[in-house]
């Protein structure tokens, strides 16, 4: 599906909207070679897009974006399924990041590219003349560039390491619930999959390890030190199915708990 929408610029903002768009598919898609007069940030949601830009090529996979700057020559093409929005515009400034960029995390983003791609259908009716339609347009393009400046003004290792370091702490806090790897994601308001990735590479395993190896550690603890029987202690790390829980404490300790409380002194 192919949704656009090209601005009648009214030049009310620095940021002067021009172009924004959607586009999803099953099928292979490409673009370019092509050059174009304004900037243009597109936001990936799922696939695999590789960009091209010079002898540069580039695998953006969804949570990132790719940066086609005024007056470069750029070619994309897509994996499939795919899909992903784009805004495009003229500015008298833009953050460093995007000047020295052609790639960047930013599932940070993804709420406002969500907001943008729901809205293209209504230019033509909520968002009434121009000069309205205009003014939300720079509201968040504006909103974009404010969180890129803020976001990549911190060294790039803190702000992945904070990133992680919260959703590590909500794991832990919660782990008698029912942890679901999407419900996570969805509530600091990351892709799957980018939070996947991010947290392997600090923790070094991934979300769904961490938090069975996190529960089998906290029982062992529950067991060891505060004289809890394998059930409760089963229980008090949300595990339901007493015979899961022996399964899998015995393949991360080598022992039942059952042995386990037995074997403490």
């Amino acid at each position: 599906m192919f949704k656009r929408y090209k601005h009648q610029n009214l030049h009310l903002s620095p940021y002067n909207p021009l172009d924004i768009g959607r586009h999803d598919g099953i099928n292979k898609h490409s673009f370019g070679p092509a050059v174009r007069q304004h900037w243009l940030i597109h936001y990936v949601f799922e696939g695999t897009v590789f960009f091209q830009k010079g002898e540069s090529t580039y695998k953006v996979s969804s949570g990132e974006c790719f940066i086609i700057r005024p007056n470069e020559v750029t070619y994309y093409e897509n994996t499939a399924p795919w899909h992903y929005a784009w805004v495009g515009f003229s500015a008298d400034y833009v953050p460093q990041c995007i000047k020295n960029n052609d790639v960047l995390d930013v599932a940070f983003l993804k709420s406002i590219f969500e907001e943008l791609e729901a809205n293209i259908d209504k230019y033509n009716g909520v968002f009434g003349n121009d000069g309205v339609r205009e003014a939300y347009l720079v509201g968040k393009i504006t909103e974009i560039m404010t969180l890129l400046e803020l976001h990549y003004s911190r060294p790039a290792e803190s702000r992945t390491e904070s990133e992680i370091k919260k959703v590590k702490n909500y794991i832990d806090i919660r782990l008698s619930s029912n942890l679901k790897i999407s419900e996570i994601a969805a509530e600091f308001h990351l892709d799957r999959a980018h939070l996947s990735r991010k947290f392997k590479e600090v923790v070094g395993e991934s979300p769904q390890n961490y938090i069975v190896n996190a529960r089998l550690s906290e029982a062992a603890k529950l067991m060891r030190e505060h004289g809890l029987s394998p059930i409760d202690a089963a229980t008090a790390v949300g595990y339901l199915d007493i015979y899961l829980f022996s399964k899998m404490f015995k393949r991360r300790f080598g022992v039942s708990p059952r042995e386990y409380k037995k074997s403490l002194p």
